[in-house]
């Protein structure tokens, strides 16, 4: 699974890479998840990978890219 954050006209939100576009998790886990960050911490990742879509919420050219984790305390790499 491939996460990302992003922006769009409606705002800014985080979500699922597909082949064909993003599934925006922020808008569907957006009330248990609000950030990424969130979903990383609380094990939401199950969750995240639950969710399928028979079409994504953005292609990839409806979106920017944002830092994978904007408010990331630490980055071990």
């Amino acid at each position: 699974m491939k996460l990302l954050s992003f922006e769009t006209d409606a705002g800014t939100s985080y979500g699922r890479l597909e082949d064909h576009g993003v599934i925006d998790l922020g808008q569907r886990l957006g009330n248990k998840y609000p950030d990424l960050r969130t979903l990383l911490e609380e094990s939401g990742q199950a969750e995240a990978e639950a969710i399928s879509a028979v079409e994504v919420d953005y292609s990839l050219d409806e979106l920017s890219y944002l830092p994978v984790v904007p408010n990331a305390r630490r980055i071990i790499c």
